[in-house]
């Protein structure tokens, strides 16, 4: 798996602080994704230019502000590669990711996607009152999570795009999707994936829209009951 085919995309808004490290993360893997595509989500800073400097090694496209998922589906639909692998512009993937995940699939043939850990930390410049404020949890995390994600596109199509509804917790909904469809998956308890804690995370920017987590798991209720022809 090697020479496998894997195309990379990444959700960027205003994140010109961050993504060249995430950039640089993904091409200094024991094994470099064939293709890296970011997709400037209408930011207003230097994003784009922070991205063209890596040339042809990475692929920017642009559009209006639209929302993280927006991007990442847009990412989705451009990709070429066999394989499908994402990354937040303000993250880090650990050296051996796509190895790691890589020898998941050849030890299990039968596996469709492959999660990992993630480990939490605070962005360097975050201030104390910020860092009482927003817990950072010192051990490996559970990345049952698009970010530690590792899978066929053919599969990924099959399942289908995330949905757009909701601000926040799209990845419970289509989890859901891949979970009925019997996709079948596995988390390895490396760590995979750096997080990173700062004013601008997504959950932390957009704490109004918690509300979307109820949401979701009605849906994914009503989805479920659907699927199996049982009512309330």
């Amino acid at each position: 798996m090697n020479q496998a085919h894997v195309s990379v995309v990444i959700p960027a808004f205003n994140a010109e602080q961050y993504i060249v490290e995430a950039l640089r993360s993904i091409l200094a893997q024991s094994i470099v994704p064939n293709e890296i595509i970011v997709v400037d989500d209408g930011s207003t800073d230097a994003t784009a230019e922070c991205v063209r400097d890596f040339g042809h090694h990475v692929t920017l496209l642009q559009q209006e502000n639209r929302g993280n998922f927006p991007a990442l589906n847009r990412g989705i639909k451009s990709a070429q590669g066999e394989w499908l692998a994402f990354l937040d512009a303000d993250d880090v993937w650990s050296p051996q990711r796509l190895e790691k995940q890589f020898a998941a699939f050849q030890n299990n043939p039968d596996l469709n996607c492959v999660y990992g850990h993630l480990l939490n930390f605070y962005s360097p410049e975050t201030d104390a009152e910020f860092r009482a404020r927003v817990v950072c949890p010192p051990q490996p995390l559970e990345g049952l999570w698009h970010h530690t994600l590792l899978m066929r596109r053919a599969d990924f199509l099959r399942v289908g795009c995330f949905r757009t509804d909701w601000q926040v917790g799209n990845f419970i909904e289509w989890f859901a999707r891949a979970a009925r469809l019997g996709i079948k998956h596995t988390v390895l308890p490396d760590v995979l994936l750096y997080r990173r804690l700062h004013p601008n995370n997504t959950g932390v920017r957009e704490r109004a829209a918690q509300q979307d987590y109820a949401r979701i798991l009605k849906f994914v209720l009503q989805g479920k009951r659907a699927a199996t022809g049982t009512q309330t």
